[in-house]
């Protein structure tokens, strides 16, 4: 299974809702990052 998208540091310290109350973030393979409104990551 080929990976589509890593989550690099980069992109998880720069991560934003854009317009979203929840962005979720995901690399393919199960691992996800939560993005919160205020800021809040996990």
């Amino acid at each position: 299974m080929a990976i589509k998208e890593l989550l690099t540091d980069v992109s998880c310290k720069n991560a934003t809702v854009e317009g979203v109350k929840i962005r979720k973030l995901h690399d393919g393979q199960g691992l996800y990052l939560w993005v919160y409104e205020d800021g809040r990551k996990y």
